[in-house]
């Protein structure tokens, strides 16, 4: 996903996890707290809409979505 999409993953970070149907997990490495946007390849279209655009969800920091995800709760 890094390779396949290089615009996405400089702007908002390294993929983490592959969320399905075209939805990936990314983590910023450069923003403070290392923030994790919920990122979705099907509603963003690179020559009509900037990469924010197939943004749906941001988690504050990665210890915050691991910490979901070690407690059992719902990433969604």
């Amino acid at each position: 996903m890094y390779e396949a999409f290089p615009a996405v993953s400089r702007r908002l970070g390294f993929p983490v996890a592959y969320g399905g149907c075209q939805l990936y997990w990314l983590v910023s490495l450069t923003k403070q707290d290392n923030p994790v946007c919920l990122w979705d390849e099907a509603g963003w279209n690179e020559w009509e809409h900037p990469i924010e655009a197939g943004i749906l969800l941001t988690v504050p920091s990665l210890a915050e979505w691991l910490q979901d995800w070690a407690d059992g709760r719902d990433s969604w």
